[in-house]
């Protein structure tokens, strides 16, 4: 906790611009993963580490467009940079989730394979978990993802989620995404790195995407298309189910 904080102390405006401030909190994050994977100290005597303080922070609160999605998914399968399958499916559908579904990046990251249901009517549940706490107690919620996915969507995430369970001896309460046949855990938050790199415009290193902007875009795409007339098209595959899932 000393180490930490002395870190913090020296990320000031003047010292560290955003992107290499996001990086340390990024590991500083994983290091206290490892602690409560590893060490498992007390609930009532663990550290909670606070976020980097900024003052009047800068809020990006872009949407991400659908050509933005459509071009990060060809991104993903054309220039992951490693060349590591799994790990190429693995972003291909926590962009999916955050455009089709609104989740947080920690919320899709650290899903546990029992919280995705992708038979039958298709159904994600959003809750708190050893691994990650949740950002406030409403953020606790069920998801229909048989009717904001497509097809080619859903069958790719049915896909990984039995690749998944074919590996190792995992438990329903391990994480959706991770690559090792027994680590239960995901793979590491650094993967949004690449994520956001590629979200950016070939030639524009300036414009910064993040993967925030999918959850944006996802608030206001749905918006839109619930309030077109029935006969419009819309980017979501079956929102005429709706009204069958609310009831």
């Amino acid at each position: 906790t000393e180490l930490y904080f002395q870190a913090m102390e020296s990320t000031g405006p003047a010292t560290m611009n955003r992107i290499l401030k996001g990086k340390l909190s990024c590991y500083l994050k994983e290091f206290d993963r490892y602690l409560a994977v590893h060490r498992k100290p007390d609930a009532g005597t663990k550290p909670k580490f606070p976020w980097f303080p900024s003052g009047m922070a800068d809020v990006d609160a872009n949407p991400a467009s659908h050509d933005d999605y459509n071009r990060l998914l060809r991104r993903i399968e054309d220039d992951w940079p490693n060349g590591n399958r799994d790990q190429q499916d693995i972003a291909w559908l926590l962009a999916v989730l955050g455009f089709r579904t609104g989740l947080r990046a920690g919320e899709a990251l650290y899903l546990q394979i029992q919280d995705v249901l992708v038979h039958g009517r298709g159904e994600l549940i959003v809750r708190p978990t050893p691994l990650r706490r949740l950002k406030s107690p409403n953020a606790v919620r069920r998801i229909p993802i048989g009717v904001l996915l497509s097809e080619p969507e859903m069958k790719r995430l049915r896909e990984w989620k039995e690749r998944r369970l074919k590996k190792g001896n995992l438990h329903p309460t391990d994480c959706l995404f991770g690559v090792s046949n027994v680590d239960p855990n995901p793979v590491s938050e650094k993967i949004f790195n690449t994520i956001n790199m590629l979200m950016t415009p070939e030639g524009d290193h300036e414009a910064g995407e993040h993967f925030h902007e999918l959850r944006h875009g996802f608030s206001s795409a749905l918006h839109l298309a619930l309030n077109l007339p029935d006969s419009a098209a819309t980017p979501f595959p079956k929102l005429n189910d709706t009204s069958s899932w609310l009831s």
